[in-house]
């Protein structure tokens, strides 16, 4: 009889989901973008995640340094926030897609190097009272980086991890989507050293490509999660599942053709009124769209929604997938969530009509058990389209460019080289 009943709490406990992360990435140039579209410090809710990561630090010579002006002022700002939540940690992160390699390469390279960056970025993160580093190198054995940045980047995070664990500070890591990108840049054995990795599963495409894929479809990001529980000491505890608060954009080629998979011209797409960058919107940017009469679908097989207007369109994250995500994060028992960024949700609560950060709350509510997700009425609509063939690329040589068969809305899209996060082997957009 107590055996049963404390099995029976042990499922509630692990299926309600009680306990985890929900880790939010701060970036630092959100602060330089105009009027509503502005966030600060000072706009961040120290009560909604457990973890918010401050982006970007960069390597400069063999420690960490700045990326703007206004940094140091802010690491106290942000550290002080823990005076109102004294369970909340705040970590820097180092690097990101503009970073580059070079700098972490030239860091890397020898054992002495690597234990001069240890010393120095403990240093700093002591002064300025940071509870741990979040290493976002884009990517080892990549984009310049030579074939030994691989091993070299094991031998980093084990010499990090011997100087901060004793510290009681934490060591992550920020890692792709896609499985081939992992294998070609990381050591199985990093998962033994990491207190937690941040699985960036999101632009899985973009305007880049010539078809209308999803940015985070949820078949794309279980994928990713299966693979990457195969990793020595890649336990489920340790992976955070990644969510975007935005969107990516397409220009279709035929504003008839409307479908996830439709064509695209690959490139020219709309920017967001607030964050400027073509084929990009941020949550708060979609809503607004929204409401000025764009057409709201939603994928069944994706578990998505995207919306389009003419000839722009947009895959994007709304409550409702956000929900599925975060109960798909209990069903695995995966360590928590993780949003690129607390600042693309609508932080305002002026725009989407579901108060402050909805999308962040509602994946917070459902890992920490506060009942099922509440998903909205949307129309369901499944759109005609035609099979379109994704011209020849060059591929990865593990992997075959041909679609699965029994998914009519699938394309195989393959981009060694393209920008931000990547698409992997063959994924269901």
């Amino acid at each position: 009889m107590l055996f049963s009943l404390l099995s029976a709490l042990l499922f509630l406990t692990i299926n309600e989901g009680y306990g985890k992360r929900v880790l939010c990435y701060y970036t630092n140039w959100s602060g330089y973008r105009p009027s509503a579209g502005r966030f600060s410090v000072q706009d961040i809710d120290p009560n909604l995640c457990t973890h918010i990561i401050y982006s970007f630090a960069s390597v400069r010579g063999n420690g960490l340094g700045t990326t703007e002006g206004s940094d140091p002022e802010n690491y106290k700002q942000i550290i002080a926030l823990k005076e109102k939540n004294p369970d909340l940690k705040v970590m820097l992160a180092v690097g990101g897609w503009n970073h580059g390699s070079e700098p972490f390469t030239r860091m890397v390279a020898t054992e002495q190097s690597r234990q001069e960056f240890v010393e120095n970025s403990y240093n700093l993160i002591k002064q300025y009272g940071f509870d741990g580093l979040d290493l976002d190198w884009e990517y080892p054995a990549d984009r310049g980086s030579p074939p030994e940045d691989r091993q070299r980047f094991t031998q980093l995070v084990e010499q990090l991890s011997k100087k901060y664990k004793p510290e009681g500070l934490l060591l992550s890591a920020a890692t792709p989507a896609t499985p081939w990108r992992y294998d070609g840049s990381y050591e199985p054995e990093i998962c033994k050293h990491l207190d937690f990795i941040n699985m960036m599963t999101y632009d899985y495409t973009g305007q880049w490509e010539t078809i209308a894929g999803h940015n985070s479809p949820l078949t794309s990001q279980k994928q990713t999660v299966e693979h990457m529980l195969k990793k020595p000491g890649c336990t489920p505890d340790k992976l955070n599942l990644g969510m975007g608060a935005y969107g990516r954009t397409h220009q279709l080629a035929n504003p008839s053709a409307t479908a996830i998979g439709s064509p695209t011209l690959g490139g020219g797409a709309m920017a967001g009124a607030y964050t400027g960058e073509s084929g990009f919107m941020s949550y708060y940017e979609v809503c607004q769209k929204l409401k000025e009469g764009w057409k709201k679908e939603w994928s069944d097989q994706h578990k998505v929604p995207y919306a389009y207007s003419g000839s722009n369109w947009v895959g994007y994250d709304d409550t409702e997938s956000i929900a599925l995500k975060a109960e798909y994060v209990n069903e695995m028992n995966l360590g928590g969530a993780m949003f690129w960024t607390m600042d693309l949700d609508d932080f305002r609560g002026e725009q989407c009509g579901e108060g402050k950060y909805p999308l962040i709350n509602t994946a917070k509510d459902i890992v920490n058990g506060k009942g099922p997700s509440t998903k909205p009425t949307i129309t369901r609509t499944t759109p005609t389209m035609t099979t379109y063939t994704t011209p020849a690329m060059t591929t990865h040589t593990t992997y075959t460019t041909t679609p699965k068969p029994d998914q009519t809305d699938t394309a195989a899209v393959y981009c060694l080289y393209c920008k931000y996060k990547h698409v992997p082997h063959s994924v269901d957009f």
